[in-house]
């Protein structure tokens, strides 16, 4: 009976050490929750630098083609100068009227009513030609840089005053 008693005693001290106290229940409970938030905030984490690389490599592409778009303008636009100042050069330096541009010939008809030589309406025509491509430039200038507009906008208003005090 002793013996059996020992025994029971020792099953009834070892079952006391297995069973969780409401402590252990409670530590349990917060450690399977911190779990939970862990993992849900490693799939946050996960998913936000996912996104953030897409984002990365589509801003990669848009400025790329944003380069390219400016690089194509540009070159359009210097073709395009190149181009007429080709047309300029041409129809200054053409030695019959038949051979200039149309302007040229417009010209040709002028110097004549008004009785000027031919080299001479070719020099007249080269001055109006180097004022026009002055004029193209600035415009492209003023077109381009809003400094520039403000500027050119002040000294117009400027001459306009002085002109108005002095001849007024």
């Amino acid at each position: 009976a002793d013996s059996r008693k020992a025994f029971l005693q020792q099953q009834i001290d070892s079952c006391k050490h297995h069973v969780p106290s409401a402590n252990e229940y409670d530590l349990e409970a917060r450690l399977r929750a911190i779990t939970d938030r862990l993992i849900h905030s490693q799939a946050s984490v996960e998913a936000l630098s996912s996104e953030k690389a897409t984002l990365c490599l589509r801003m990669e592409a848009a400025e790329r083609s944003l380069v390219e778009e400016t690089n194509k303008a540009t070159d359009q636009r210097n073709s395009a100068g190149a181009a007429a100042h080709q047309r300029r050069k041409s129809a200054a330096s053409a030695e019959e009227p038949g051979e200039s541009a149309h302007i040229t010939q417009w010209w040709f008809m002028v110097g004549s009513t008004f009785g000027l030589q031919p080299t001479r309406v070719r020099q007249v025509a080269a001055w109006v030609e180097l004022v026009d491509g002055m004029t193209l430039g600035a415009g492209s200038l003023i077109g381009q840089y809003p400094a520039s507009r403000i500027a050119t906008l002040m000294y117009v208003v400027l001459l306009h005053l002085w002109v108005a005090i002095v001849y007024l």
